[in-house]
């Protein structure tokens, strides 16, 4: 096995087990705000109950990994010739951000500032990823940003969120339109399939079917998805 060949199984191990380590920084903080926001399911009396979490956190861990491989291996992938270590480390952060993003928007509907910045700063050293310059990747920042804006001024139900704008804007600034308009369009339809077949199966248990739901998770998926399918079409090229 070739030393560059080495380097990159041992850049993208690093980089995976950094991702997760920092992924799991951001699940312990998310469920330290969820047990203050509903103390009553900090300490739950029965056992079942207990269980039931233990399974939720091996879940969200197992989620955690796979992504972060996914993460990994497309940086890899994706870099080719131009292969930078801290291109590949950047991804893993960045799938981290996102990690923490979805579960703080599935605790509460919101997203702190502090994963759409640090997402967003991952993008600094990204470009090998993209093949596009920082500037092209601002650009398509801000076309993102002010189509959102334009969209929520002209509609009245404003169906995108604050957090679901800041986390796109990152996602164009660190990926670039290549990889954004793909993760986009499948997660939105990733989002309108799952959300429906909840909603008929809340509509036959008859239980409420109103209010938002969180949309990060499904943008987080399509990412995924798209960062995936775009390495994987890298090596066959």
């Amino acid at each position: 096995m070739s030393g560059f060949v080495l380097n990159r199984i041992l850049t993208g191990v690093v980089a995976c087990v950094s991702g997760c380590v920092a992924g799991i920084a951001f699940l312990r903080t998310e469920k330290k705000r969820a047990a203050a926001l509903c103390p009553a399911d900090a300490a739950p009396a029965a056992g079942t109950e207990k269980r039931k979490t233990g399974r939720k956190d091996v879940t969200a861990l197992l989620v955690l990994l796979l992504s972060e491989a996914v993460s990994a291996a497309g940086a890899v992938l994706t870099a080719g010739e131009t292969f930078f270590p801290e291109s590949v480390l950047s991804a893993c952060l960045f799938s981290a951000c996102m990690f923490g993003a979805s579960v703080s928007d599935r605790v509460d509907r919101t997203v702190k500032n502090t994963y759409a910045c640090a997402a967003a700063l991952c993008g600094l050293s990204a470009g090998g990823l993209s093949g596009l310059p920082v500037w092209v990747r601002a650009g398509s920042a801000a076309a993102v940003f002010l189509f959102f804006l334009v969209f929520n001024l002209i509609s009245r139900k404003k169906p995108v969120g604050g957090a679901d704008v800041k986390l796109c804007v990152s996602m164009a600034f660190f990926s670039g339109h290549r990889i954004f308009l793909p993760a986009l369009a499948s997660g939105l339809l990733l989002a309108a399939v799952c959300e429906s077949v909840k909603r008929v199966s809340r509509k036959r248990k008859k239980t409420d079917v109103s209010g938002p739901f969180p949309l990060v998770p499904y943008l987080y998926a399509g990412w995924l998805t798209a960062f995936a399918l775009n390495a994987v079409l890298a090596v066959m090229q």
